[in-house]
């Protein structure tokens, strides 16, 4: 009879659940006066909120340039810090700022990609689990690229193109390649050179490869600087 009254005495002990990490709990699943069974039962739920992981997929390219940038910054056997900034859905940029925490150690064949891991504050619990975010990965190696605003872009089936000024003031088409943005610009891989004249505004009324145009320059980042950009002749 003791060692009955011990074992109850021990499993009523176990009645009183603390948490083995902080964060938000959510609803309820069971009541009181529910029956509930050892190991079998689900409580309740809880997720860590403050830091939050954000995991994500880059592709090979991406890969190879930051294990790249990872060996030229290594110093010893402590590893370096790269940063990460994020965007909600809700957000047109990337305002919240993380480092990369975690690359997995192989890619997957089907799709070419790598998984990687970001780690960031979220003392004010606005971030939950679950949600989509866009991540950007912030190199610390410097280099030139290519830069046009996303209304000069045109899209052709798979293919994006731009039209350039070329001789004569006749419109080009450029097929293009692109990355990603910075400052609102695109970034554009291979198309383009730096001489090119890029058509930004007037690009849905040019209807074929050669027609003319009146160019008016302006600054890529202010497009509608200027008076309007390249026009089209009336009647062309």
């Amino acid at each position: 009879a003791r060692a009955e009254l011990v074992r109850a005495d021990l499993n009523l002990s176990f009645a009183r659940i603390t948490a083995p990490i902080r964060g938000r709990v959510g609803a309820a699943i069971i009541k009181p006066g529910n029956l509930v069974t050892p190991n079998d039962t689900l409580l309740t739920t809880l997720v860590s909120v403050d830091p939050v992981y954000v995991s994500f997929e880059a592709d090979e390219s991406v890969y190879l340039d930051f294990q790249a940038q990872l060996t030229e910054l290594a110093i010893g056997d402590e590893p370096p810090r790269l940063r990460v900034e994020i965007g909600l859905a809700s957000d047109p940029g990337f305002p919240l700022k993380g480092e990369l925490d975690f690359i997995d150690n192989q890619l997957d064949p089907t799709t070419g990609t790598i998984r990687g891991r970001a780690v960031l504050a979220n003392p004010n619990g606005l971030l939950t689990p679950g949600l989509f975010a866009r991540v950007r990965l912030i190199g610390n190696r410097e280099r030139s690229a290519l830069l046009v605003h996303e209304m000069a872009i045109l899209t052709d089936q798979d293919r994006k193109y731009v039209y350039v000024i070329g001789d004569g003031n006749v419109a080009a088409r450029r097929d293009i390649e692109t990355g990603g943005l910075v400052d609102g610009l695109r970034v554009v891989t291979a198309g383009l050179t730096r001489a090119d004249r890029v058509v930004v505004n007037g690009v849905r009324r040019i209807f074929f490869p050669g027609m003319s145009l009146v160019p008016d320059m302006v600054p890529m980042d202010d497009p509608l600087a200027g008076g309007g950009g390249t026009q089209v002749p009336g009647g062309g």
